[in-house]
């Protein structure tokens, strides 16, 4: 959905100016000479590369949507919800909390379609580094277990907060619980590691070979820039939680 938007933004910003000498079809500005082709596409990125430049703690990955809702609008229940975890307001969150709470383990119980999962994910992963994580308190860490046990069982990937998460709340966890989900997370970590390895350089050829094609040139930049930021949350994962040092 974040992804879409942008390339709305870069469809009017490519050919809002010279409109008038555009065809329906023509976006990739054939109509100017290869200067000044690499010229408008490095203006329409500097534009548009402070929108990548978010911190992975910030950027909150949902996984494992069904493609048939990919693109679904949220109903009105959802944008309310998603308006109250996406403010980082902690007294309108802790306030709006049991609410929120009410309602996840509602659709949980009841969404046998995946139709609320990405929501789910969103509020609860912003719930978990907003305002829980920050906290120090016996029912902030029950919260934490709440809001982690139900990422996980939607199998959530925004390693992270998922390992924030965890280590936090360790030392309170059963056995089976703490090697189920510490098992859980080092999947996530590999299987990061292993897109990282296989796509960095494919998008950065990708990118420099697109010199005079914003859209191209945007779409690289911006799956290397989620590359980078899974990188850097393995990092952190594995500095947490030592997956490196398992035997």
């Amino acid at each position: 959905m974040k992804y879409l938007i942008i390339f709305i933004l870069l469809f009017f910003l490519s050919c809002s100016k010279d409109a008038a000498s555009l065809s329906s079809n023509d976006f990739s500005f054939e109509y100017l000479n290869v200067a000044e082709k690499e010229n408008r596409t490095n203006q329409i990125m500097a534009y548009l590369k402070p929108s990548l430049e978010i911190d992975y703690k910030e950027d909150f990955l949902i996984a494992n949507i069904p493609d048939d809702l990919l693109n679904a609008k949220p109903n009105d229940l959802e944008v309310r919800l998603l308006r109250i975890g996406g403010r980082a307001n902690k007294t309108e969150m802790l306030e709006q909390y049991s609410r929120v709470k009410a309602q996840i383990t509602e659709w949980l119980s009841k969404d046998s379609n995946n139709q609320y999962t990405s929501t789910i994910q969103d509020v609860s992963l912003r719930y978990l580094r907003h305002l829980f994580l920050e906290e120090n308190s016996t029912a902030s860490r029950q919260e934490i277990e709440f809001l982690l046990e139900t990422l996980l069982d939607l199998q959530a990937e925004d390693l992270d907060v998922l390992a924030d998460a965890f280590h936090k709340i360790k030392p309170n966890l059963s056995v089976s619980k703490k090697t189920e989900w510490y098992n859980y997370l080092k999947v996530v970590y590999e299987k990061n590691l292993a897109l990282i390895n296989d796509k960095a350089l494919e998008y950065k050829t990708a990118y420099e070979n697109a010199k005079d094609n914003p859209t191209d040139r945007f779409k690289y930049l911006m799956y290397g820039k989620d590359l980078e930021r899974r990188s850097k949350s393995c990092f952190h994962a594995n500095e947490l939680l030592k997956f490196t040092i398992q035997n």
